[in-house]
């Protein structure tokens, strides 16, 4: 059975500072295109909206238990209304409206961008290449992920991509993991799961699959594998199931 990769978008395959910083511009110039008013009024908009929108998550995480999809697109909606109102532009009153242009400007910022590590691409072919399948699991919604791999040109390395919208589960949620077990018909025991937060290794863990943390400080101590980069995935032992090598791969 070949080994199932899922990978971590940002933190992994990308840098999310440099798309934290260049988001905030995009968007700008999108918005004053569409409404006018100065770059940096749209910029001072965008991160004031923006400490709204992770103090909502922070509310309402995956400890919840109301529909998630229900609050992903509450999420979005207010989000786009905010950025308006405190831009001086009135929003609509349409929630469908406000939605759709949340889902266009998502899209439009996300394909002007790519953050991706140097090594991204490469280690992913690389990967392939020893017979691995790979899986983008990502927390963040399909749109973003759409337009992501359309800037970065790297769909074609993944079998499937699974967010919490699709799936209609909090990341690192037990539904979540469950839900992409089946669809990817994957093996537990065959699988590894990357990400560069802890929280989210917990579950798919407990599930039998091997959980790799991608950790740039070295004096961090988890009771996850431990790597600095994706770069290392090939190391003697570290993936299960692998076509017989002689070494570590060094991509």
């Amino acid at each position: 059975m070949k080994t199932s990769v899922f990978l971590d978008w940002f933190g992994v395959i990308a840098d999310n500072d440099a798309m934290t910083r260049r988001w905030r511009r995009v968007e700008a110039q999108l918005l004053r295109q569409k409404y006018g008013g100065s770059l940096s009024r749209w910029i001072s908009v965008h991160d004031r909206a923006f400490q709204w929108y992770l103090n909502y998550w922070s509310k309402h995480g995956p400890r919840s238990r109301r529909d998630y999809r229900a609050l992903w697109k509450h999420c979005e909606v207010e989000w786009m209304k905010r950025t308006l109102k405190w831009a001086g532009v009135e929003p609509s009153n349409s929630e469908r409206e406000l939605f759709k242009l949340d889902r266009e400007l998502t899209y439009e910022i996300t394909r002007r961008i790519d953050p991706t590590y140097p090594f991204a691409r490469q280690t992913l072919e690389t990967l392939r290449k020893a017979g691995c399948q790979l899986f983008l699991v990502s927390g963040a919604d399909s749109t973003y992920v759409q337009g992501a791999l359309e800037a970065t040109k790297l769909e074609s390395f993944f079998t499937d991509t699974y967010s919490p919208d699709t799936l209609n589960a909090f990341k690192g949620s037990l539904p979540y993991w469950k839900k992409i077990l089946r669809l990817s018909k994957s093996d537990p025991e065959s699988s590894v799961v990357v990400d560069d937060r802890p929280k989210f290794l917990g579950v798919p863990s407990k599930l039998g699959l091997q959980a790799i943390l991608v950790s740039r400080n070295p004096t961090s101590s988890h009771r996850f594998t431990k790597v600095v980069s994706i770069r290392e995935l090939l190391s003697a032992g570290l993936l299960p199931n692998l076509k017989n090598r002689e070494g570590s791969i060094v991509v």
